[in-house]
C-alpha cells in the first residue's frame, strides 16, 4: 500500500512539472514567434514538398509491407520469391533516395500512375530546401536503420522459405512442420514491425501537417498569435491534467479489478485443485493392484484395495496403530532371495534397495487369514518439492497368488508330461526302425525305376542320332567314293595330274576328318561317364549341332547362334548335351507338326553373375497355355503314344536342377526377325559356372 501511495505521489510532481514546462514553453515561443512569422510564406511551399515526399515514403513502406505477405504467404517458387525480393530492394532504394531528399534536400523525381487511357502515368518532380536552422526529423532517421532490418529480416524469411521447399522435397514431414510454425511466428511479429514504421511516417507526415497549418494560421492570424497561444495553451494544460487525472483513476480502478479477478482465479484454481485431488484419489482407486505412498519411512496414503485385503482395516489411521510400513507385514519363511522379509535388506531400507537394484524382479509374501498370499513388488520414486527437495516413494503390490499356484501345477504337469512322452518317444521309435527299412527297399524301386526310364530315354535319344549320323555320313562317304574312283580312271587313263592329286586327297581326307570327328562327338555322348570336368560351353553346343545335323538339313531347319566365347563351366558336359539335344528334338517335332515352312530354332549364350545363360526359341506357333506348366512332369506327352514317352522334358528338368544346380524355364514369345514376325516357344537354361555338386 506503502508503494502505490509513493507511486501516487510521484505522479502528481509528474504533473506540477508539466504544469511549469508548459509556461516555459509559453515564454520561450513567445520570444522567436515574431522573428519566425517573417519566414513562414516560404517555408509554406518547402513544407507540402516535404509533406508530399513524406507520402511517397508512405506509399513505399505499405508496398514493402505488402510484399513481405507475399514473400511469406503465397510465394511458392524460388523464381516468385526472387521477383517479390527485387521488388522490396527496389522500394527500400526508392525510400532511402526520398529520406536523402527530405535530409539534404534536393528534387525528387516520382511516376505518378493516373491509370488513364493513353495517359496511364506522369513523373512528378518534388524540389525541397532544406531550412538550415531546421534539425532533421527524428522519425525519418529512425526510419534509415529500419530499411537495413527489412533487409536482414527478407534474408531471414527466405532462408526459412527455402528450407522449407527442401524439406518438403525430402519428404520430412516433421522437419518441414517445425520450420512452417516458425515462419508463421515470424510472420506474426511483421505487422508490428511495420506499425513501428508507420507511425514513425505517420508522426512526420504529422510533423509536417502540424508545421504547415500553424504557418498558415500565423500568416493569417499574426495580430493574434498571442491570445491563440495562451488559450492553446491553458487548453493544452487543462487537457493534459484530465489525462493524467484519467490515467491515474483508470489505473487505480485496475488494479482493483485485476485484484479482484485474482481472488476469483485464486477460488477457482482451490476448486479445481480439490477435483483433481478426487480424481487422482478415484483413479487410485481403481487401480486393481495396492498402491502406497511412502515417504522413505512411513506410510503416507493408500488406495482402498489395501484395505480390501486387509479386511480388519478401514482406514490409514487404524493401520498405523499397528503398523508403520507395509513391510511389517512381510513373511520371513520365503522360498528364495527374490523374497523381500523385512524393513531392510542389506543393511538398507527395502524401498532404497529396490530403487538402486530395478533391474530385479522382486517379491513378498503377506498372510492373511491363514493364507499366504505373493505378491511382485515396484518402487518408484516422484518429487514433489523441488526447492526443499522432497519426494515421495510410490509402492505397488500385484497379487501373483494364482500364478505362483499355476506354475507349481504346471511344473507337476511337465514331470508327468516327460514321462508320458518318454513312453511314446520309445514306441515311435521301435516304429520308425521298421518304417526306415520299408523306405530303404521302395526307394531303391523307385532309383531303379527311374534308372531304366533314363536309359530307355537315352537309348531313343541314340537311335535319333544313328539315323542323323547316316544321314550326315552320305554326303562325306559319297565325296570319298567319287574322289578315289576319279583318281583311279585318271591313273588309268594316264591324265592325273599332282596338282589334281594333291586335290583330290586333302579333300578325302577333310571328309576322313570330318566323319571321325562326327564318331567322337557320338562316342562322348554315348560313353557318359559322368564325369564333372571344365569345358567351353561355345565348343559344347557346337558338338551338339554335330550330332544333330543330320536332323536339322533333312527338315531344312536354320539355326542360328549367337554364342559368347570364352564362357567355360565346371560341371557335367555330358548331361548338358542330353538336355539340349531333348529340347531340340521337342522343337523339331513342334517345327513338323504345325508344319511350319520357314524353319527357325535360335540358341544364344550370355554370362551373367557366374551363370551361364542358354535360350533356345523356335517359330513353331508356340505351347498351349492350358498344358505349359505340365511340360515338365513325368509321362506327360502331346505326341501320340507311338511318338513319345514324355519322359525327355522330365529327364531334362532333373538332369539341369538336380545334375547341374541350375533351373529351367519355359514360355510363349514372339519376335521379330529379318522384319518378319514369328511366335514360338522358348527355353532358358541358367547353370553355374562353377557346379556346387
Amino acid at each position: 500500500m506503502k508503494t502505490k501511495n509513493n507511486h501516487t505521489v510521484k505522479k502528481l510532481i509528474y504533473l506540477i512539472i508539466v504544469f511549469l514546462l508548459g509556461f516555459i514553453v509559453l515564454f520561450s515561443l513567445n520570444q522567436v514567434f515574431t522573428q519566425l512569422i517573417y519566414n513562414l510564406d516560404k517555408k509554406t511551399t518547402n513544407l507540402e514538398s516535404r509533406l508530399s515526399i513524406s507520402e511517397f515514403i508512405t506509399y513505399d513502406i505499405i508496398k514493402i509491407r505488402t510484399l513481405f505477405s507475399e514473400l511469406a504467404t503465397t510465394a511458392t517458387s524460388e523464381k516468385s520469391r526472387i521477383l517479390i525480393k527485387n521488388d522490396i530492394q527496389s522500394s527500400i532504394k526508392t525510400i532511402k533516395s526520398s529520406l536523402a531528399v527530405i535530409k539534404n534536400g534536393g528534387i525528387l523525381e516520382r511516376k505518378v500512375y493516373l491509370n488513364i487511357a493513353g495517359h496511364l502515368n506522369t513523373t512528378k518532380k518534388i524540389t525541397y530546401k532544406k531550412d538550415t536552422k531546421e534539425s532533421f526529423s527524428i522519425e525519418a532517421i529512425d526510419i534509415e536503420p529500419k530499411l537495413d532490418d527489412i533487409k536482414i529480416m527478407m534474408n531471414e524469411l527466405d532462408t526459412m522459405l527455402m528450407k522449407r521447399d527442401t524439406l518438403f522435397k525430402q519428404n520430412k514431414i516433421k522437419e518441414k512442420e517445425k520450420i512452417e510454425r516458425k515462419i508463421r511466428r515470424y510472420y506474426k511479429s511483421l505487422p508490428a514491425f511495420f506499425n513501428r514504421m508507420s507511425e514513425n511516417i505517420q508522426r512526420l507526415l504529422y510533423e509536417g501537417e502540424i508545421a504547415l497549418n500553424r504557418l498558415n494560421k500565423k500568416i493569417e492570424h499574426d495580430k493574434m498569435k498571442y491570445l491563440q497561444l495562451k488559450i492553446l495553451l491553458i487548453v493544452v494544460i487543462i487537457f493534459i491534467v484530465l489525462l493524467l487525472g484519467y490515467a491515474i483513476s483508470k489505473n487505480i480502478n485496475e488494479d482493483s479489478k485485476n485484484l479482484h479477478t485474482l481472488n476469483i482465479d485464486l477460488h477457482n484454481n482451490l476448486k479445481k485443485q480439490e477435483k483433481q485431488k478426487k480424481s487422482i484419489r478415484a483413479i487410485l482407486d481403481a487401480q486393481p493392484n495396492i498402491i502406497i505412498v511412502s515417504d522413505g519411512e512411513n506410510m503416507r496414503d493408500a488406495n482402498t484395495q489395501l484395505f480390501k485385503f486387509l479386511n480388519n482395516y478401514n482406514t490409514l489411521k487404524e493401520f498405523n496403530q499397528d503398523y508403520s510400513c507395509i513391510c511389517d507385514m512381510f513373511e520371513h519363511d520365503v522360498p528364495n532371495d527374490e523374497y523381500i522379509q523385512g524393513s531392510f535388506v542389506d543393511n538398507i531400507r527395502w524401498t532404497s534397495y529396490i530403487l538402486l537394484n530395478s533391474n530385479k524382479n522382486y517379491k513378498a509374501i503377506i498372510k492373511q487369514n491363514g493364507k499366504k498370499n505373493h505378491f511382485s513388488i515396484e518402487v518408484s520414486e516422484s518429487l514433489i518439492d523441488e526447492e526443499n527437495n522432497e519426494s515421495v516413494v510410490i509402492i505397488t503390490l500385484h497379487d501373483i497368488t494364482q500364478e505362483i499356484i499355476s506354475r507349481v501345477k504346471l511344473k507337476n504337469l511337465n514331470e508327468n508330461l516327460e514321462i508320458m512322452i518318454n513312453a511314446k518317444t520309445a514306441e515311435l521309435q521301435t516304429l520308425n526302425e521298421n518304417l526306415e527299412q520299408r523306405v530303404i527297399i521302395e526307394s531303391k524301386k523307385v532309383f531303379e525305376k527311374d534308372r531304366i526310364l533314363m536309359e530307355q530315354s537315352k537309348l531313343a535319344a541314340m537311335g535319333d542320332m544313328i539315323g542323323n549320323i547316316a544321314h550326315q555320313w552320305r554326303q562325306p562317304l559319297s565325296v570319298i567314293s567319287t574322289g578315289a574312283t576319279g583318281m583311279m580312271l585318271q591313273k588309268e587313263y594316264g591324265c592325273l595330274s599332282d596338282a589334281h592329286f594333291n586335290k583330290t586327297c586333302t579333300a578325302i581326307n577333310d571328309n576322313a576328318q570330318y566323319l571321325s570327328r562326327t564318331i567322337d562327338d557320338f562316342r562322348n555322348f554315348i560313353k557318359g561317364d559322368g564325369t564333372k570336368r571344365l569345358f567351353l560351353l561355345e565348343n559344347t553346343i557346337n558338338s551338339f549341332l554335330n550330332l544333330v545335323e543330320g536332323s536339322i538339313k533333312s527338315r531344312t531347319i536354320n539355326v542360328i547362334t549367337d554364342l559368347q566365347i570364352d564362357i567355360q563351366i565346371d560341371s557335367y558336359e555330358n548331361e548338358l548335351t542330353q538336355c539340349l539335344i531333348n529340347i531340340f528334338n521337342n522343337a523339331k517335332d513342334a517345327l513338323e507338326e504345325n508344319k511350319i515352312e520357314e524353319k527357325l530354332i535360335f540358341i544364344t549364350t550370355s554370362l551373367k553373375n557366374d551363370t551361364a545363360i542358354i535360350k533356345i526359341k523356335d517359330n513353331a506357333l508356340g505351347i498351349s497355355p492350358k498344358i505349359i506348366n505340365k511340360i515338365f512332369e513325368p509321362y506327360f506327352t502331346t505326341k501320340h503314344q507311338s511318338q513319345g514317352t514324355g519322359l525327355g522334358l522330365h529327364m531334362t528338368y532333373n538332369l539341369i536342377v538336380d545334375g547341374l544346380s541350375g533351373t529351367i524355364e519355359v514360355d510363349n514369345l514372339s519376335y521379330n526377325y529379318k522384319e518378319k514376325s514369328y511366335t514360338g516357344a522358348e527355353f532358358i537354361i541358367r547353370v553355374p559356372i562353377k557346379s556346387k555338386c
